[in-house]
């Protein structure tokens, strides 16, 4: 099953092609400007890589969050004029479960962080004692002085490639805890698409029963306030005023 795994949902941007268990392919770049161009661009490249053609795709994958307002956007906008064209389903994945699905746990607890506004993150735990959990029900929207009091002080978080995200948890967390970002993991996209694959054997679709939309975004209301909407397999928040 060849699959494609979009990610946008952090500062660095990555399309990656998978069959079965094995990446044929990936490819990256820090998104600031125009992200659909980038998107599309990164997509060409990644085709013209590995030599595949985007006619054999049987599945479609995506990052939907938490994570960048525009990135999500563009990766539903994406997957979903595919899957129209091409006739392929697509398969939402939530950030957590691909980060899970690319993390070796060994025997340490493992969070999740990634940046939802300037003072505040989704924090969840993707591993307890070295054994993957479920982390989508589970998503804390909570300040990044407060992650430490989530986290504990021994275990181990990965943080999506987000350099100011990175710098904050250096300053409030110190030396308590280890730090390791996206970009010493493999790509997201990558466990989105090996997500996707399982999720996909176990409930087939159609691909004009398949849809997907963002989830967890944040849209700033009223100047400073900030609403966190529901979105797929996700809980509501609370608004943060």
């Amino acid at each position: 099953m060849l699959v494609l795994g979009i990610d946008l949902s952090s500062d660095i941007g990555n399309v990656s092609l998978v069959q079965g268990q094995t990446v044929l392919g990936s490819v990256s770049v820090r998104m600031r400007h125009r992200p659909l161009l980038n998107c599309i661009q990164l997509i060409h490249d990644l085709f013209r890589l590995t030599d595949c053609k985007i006619d054999d795709l049987d599945l479609l994958s995506g990052v939907v969050g938490p994570g960048s307002w525009t990135g999500l956007r563009v990766t539903a906008v994406t997957l979903n004029t595919l899957s129209f064209t091409l006739q392929v389903p697509v398969v939402p994945v939530n950030l957590f479960d691909a980060l899970a699905e690319d993390t070796i746990c060994r025997d340490m607890d493992v969070f999740a962080v990634v940046q939802a506004t300037r003072t505040h993150a989704h924090v969840a735990q993707i591993s307890k004692n070295g054994m993957r959990i479920a982390t989508y029900a589970d998503i804390e929207y909570t300040t990044f002085a407060e992650i430490t009091n989530i986290v504990g002080e021994s275990a181990d978080i990965i943080v999506s490639a987000s350099d100011d995200a990175i710098d904050k948890l250096r300053v409030f967390c110190g030396d308590k805890i280890r730090l390791t970002t996206v970009e010493h993991l493999p790509p997201a996209s990558i466990g989105a698409a090996c997500v996707a694959s399982g999720l996909y054997l176990a409930h087939p679709a159609k691909w004009s029963e398949s849809f997907i939309r963002p989830e967890y975004l944040g849209s700033p209301v009223k100047g400073r306030a900030f609403e966190i909407k529901r979105g797929i397999g996700g809980k509501a928040l609370e608004n943060e005023k």
